[in-house]
């Protein structure tokens, strides 16, 4: 079984999903982490279908870029004070589609979970921001000239 639920979180979307199979009870946050970066935050809550905690899963967080089958993963780690739950950070790089998955392993034995593809659009370089910094720098040579004119003619009088 599969759900999906897309929640605004801030100014990003998060979305949540829940799977149930005969292993495993799995529950997925992504969140992007800030709007113009490529990094997504996953939860993945494990449980067994009893709803008992599984603790010692190894939960992989899988991409593949739909165009050119590039693959990449990061370990999801759980901590000592939740034991279920596992984090990370996945950063993908830009100009893209990637399919995503949750792979969850543990001795109850192996789930694959899919999430839905993530477009990262093309990096674009600001020029606002070299143009300011050029600017700025004018401004300085520009106040450095005037005032050693200023102190020259005042010297001069």
């Amino acid at each position: 079984m599969f759900l999906s639920i897309d929640l605004a979180y801030s100014e990003n979307k998060s979305n949540i999903y829940f799977f149930e199979d005969q292993l495993y009870k799995v529950k997925i946050l992504a969140n992007s982490l800030e709007p113009f970066t490529n990094e997504i935050r996953f939860e993945v809550v494990v449980s067994d279908k009893n709803n008992n905690p599984v603790e010692d899963a190894v939960v992989k967080i899988r991409s593949v870029k739909a165009s050119r089958n590039e693959t990449g993963w990061a370990y999801a780690l759980n901590t000592p004070a939740a034991k279920d739950i596992y984090s990370t950070i996945l950063s993908l790089p830009p100009n893209g589609t990637w399919r995503l998955s949750v792979e969850v392993n543990s001795t109850m034995g192996k789930g694959t979970y899919p999430v839905k593809e993530i477009t990262i659009p093309k990096e674009t370089r600001s020029s606002l921001g070299g143009w300011v910094f050029f600017g700025a720098h004018i401004l300085i040579i520009c106040g450095g000239v005037v005032l050693w004119k200023e102190s020259r003619r005042i010297r001069n009088r």
